[in-house]
């Protein structure tokens, strides 16, 4: 069995926590949070990062796809349509410490995190993979193929989309149709947004319990403010949703579209000596 199984753990990316600005701390809680959520009861994990496999699946299906960017979801796309869909990734509850993103500068932190998210959202290269195996693998359940299928393409959908969706949906679609104004519906959004919202908050405080749990102690060094403006991070959230954790999707899968395509590139990382 264990030929044909990847093995992971969670990346908490608390090596350099507090040292890294607030959104790439927010960023580096996010991309944990989300693995996490992924693992737990889903038949649809896939590789991220890194893992351990036996080296005979490594064998084959012929190792590695040598010009993907991606190639972590790439080996676990390719090991799925070679062993008929009989593969899958375990994931292990356990930490692997990792880096967030932290440069010379505050510009070029910025600069690498968007480079970074751009690469990890440029995993969408696998759909057309993805796609020609669906049809031309015959001896793989219908229903399993297909959930995957789009599954993982609606992932990439609302990367681009869903946040910009829910910040500025309600501006569009007034001028999309100038008659939604005098509709029950538009006159009760605030009512249901305040609901949703309300909802949304109580997730997020759920969260930052979670999170306290999870990263390294605050520096002893800290000052009062700085302390406090840690915990006001979150407030960055919608800012970091809309911007930096949304537009590089887009750029990424825009770049697919127009054949301008990306070479791998490693992320830089630092630590200060603070």
């Amino acid at each position: 069995i264990r030929v044909k199984r990847s093995f992971t753990g969670v990346f908490l990316y608390n090596n350099n926590y507090w040292q890294a600005p607030a959104p790439m701390r927010l960023i580096s809680s996010g991309t944990a949070y989300w693995q996490l959520s992924e693992m737990v009861g889903s038949d649809k994990y896939i590789n991220f990062s890194s893992l351990s496999m036996n080296m005979q699946s490594l064998l084959d299906i012929g190792l590695w796809i040598p010009n993907k960017v991606n190639d972590d979801s790439g080996f676990y796309w390719k090991a799925y349509y070679h062993f008929k869909g009989n593969y899958k990734v375990i994931p292990h509850f356990l930490p692997i410490s990792a880096d967030a993103v932290l440069d010379v500068s505050l510009a070029k932190t910025f600069q690498n995190q968007y480079l970074q998210l751009k690469r990890w959202a440029y995993g969408v290269e696998h759909i057309p993979f993805i796609v020609r195996q669906y049809f031309s693998t015959k001896d793989l359940d219908f229903w399993d193929k297909t959930d995957k299928l789009s599954f993982i393409m609606w992932s990439y959908f609302k990367w681009g989309t869903m946040a910009l969706f829910i910040a500025f949906g309600g501006l569009l679609i007034p001028i999309l149709n100038p008659q939604y104004s005098e509709s029950v519906v538009a006159i009760n959004m605030p009512i249901i947004s305040s609901w949703i919202l309300t909802a949304a908050y109580i997730g997020l405080f759920a969260t930052i319990i979670v999170h306290e749990k999870t990263v390294p102690e605050r520096p002893k060094s800290w000052g009062i403010f700085h302390k406090i403006w840690s915990y006001l991070q979150w407030t960055l959230m919608p800012l970091i949703l809309v911007t930096i954790a949304t537009i590089p999707a887009i750029d990424a899968q825009t770049r697919l579209m127009l054949g301008k395509y990306m070479e791998f590139r490693v992320t830089n990382k630092a630590r200060s000596s603070a």
